[in-house]
């Protein structure tokens, strides 16, 4: 069955510049049925030709070929396929219909938790099982079958993956340990703070957690922090996501919608909304 929903968030709240591109967040409540078991295609290039209109959302399910009711991300390859990590294996759609993958097709584990392609035309997949893959050419290449994958070890779940075109790939885990690949070549850092995300913003990179926000020297993996969140909103707040597009970041909490914008060497906060918590895209 196909529904149409319209956003129940101002676009005026997640809009910013980037030169003449605009850039929109997206919101999705926690309590909003569509997160837990549809997945959300979102159309985002016609988001800025609507203008002040909601953007409309197209639902699919199980029953359209989507191997499970939970999805935890979703990404774009550069043949313009569209890649779903769920609890029950790794998905594919072209538009039309779902291809689905298993571990007996090649992913280390069923449960997919985040996704990400690099310059180099590879899908990178990390899953429940605290291990690391990536896709290319019809392939996974795993632990199992490359000796440098095997050295990306963490001791709990990864929180999220960068792509750098410079640096090479960056993983962050649960565990404060933050890894890079690059070249064939694993280093592994250990973080003073734990880390969820690692963006780049103009020439710096950041490294974004729910108590700081800090500059990261990417070739000593050592952290400067430029603004603590946990002062700033409230010291017992709860993390629902963090996203970030262009200069400007998105904190999700259970104190509400904070968005912060680089500005002349810092952050500052733009705007702050009490809405109902969730995750952000």
């Amino acid at each position: 069955m196909l529904d149409r929903t319209k956003s129940r968030v101002p676009n005026d709240f997640f809009r910013g510049k980037t030169g003449a591109r605009i850039e929109y967040y997206a919101y999705i409540s926690a309590q909003n049925k569509c997160m837990q078991f549809r997945f959300t295609l979102l159309c985002c290039h016609l988001v800025a030709m609507l203008g002040a209109q909601s953007p409309q959302f197209l639902h699919y399910g199980l029953t359209d070929g989507l191997p499970s009711n939970q999805v935890y991300c979703v990404e774009q390859d550069r043949n313009g396929m569209i890649w779903l990590g769920t609890d029950n294996g790794l998905a594919r759609f072209d538009g039309r219909a779902f291809r689905n993958f298993q571990v007996q097709d090649g992913i280390p584990d069923p449960e997919v938790l985040n996704l990400k392609t690099d310059y180099e035309g590879r899908l990178w997949i990390s899953c429940f099982r605290k291990s690391v893959c990536y896709y290319k050419d019809g392939r996974f290449s795993t632990e199992k079958n490359n000796p440098v994958l095997a050295k990306i070890r963490f001791s709990s779940a990864i929180n999220a993956l960068f792509v750098d075109t410079l640096t090479g790939i960056w993983f962050t885990g649960t565990d404060y340990t933050v890894c890079n690949w690059r070249a064939g070549r694993v280093r592994t850092f250990s973080s003073q703070v734990l880390t969820n995300l690692i963006r780049k913003i103009g020439g710096d990179f950041f490294a974004f957690s729910r108590t700081h926000i800090a500059r990261f020297d990417p070739a000593a993996g050592v952290l400067d922090t430029v603004l603590s969140v946990r002062a700033l909103i409230d010291s017992t707040f709860i993390l629902r996501g963090i996203a970030v597009s262009g200069d400007r970041v998105l904190y999700s909490t259970s104190r509400g919608l904070w968005l912060f914008e680089w500005d002349g060497g810092k952050f500052r906060v733009v705007d702050v909304r009490q809405m109902e918590p969730g995750n952000v895209f």
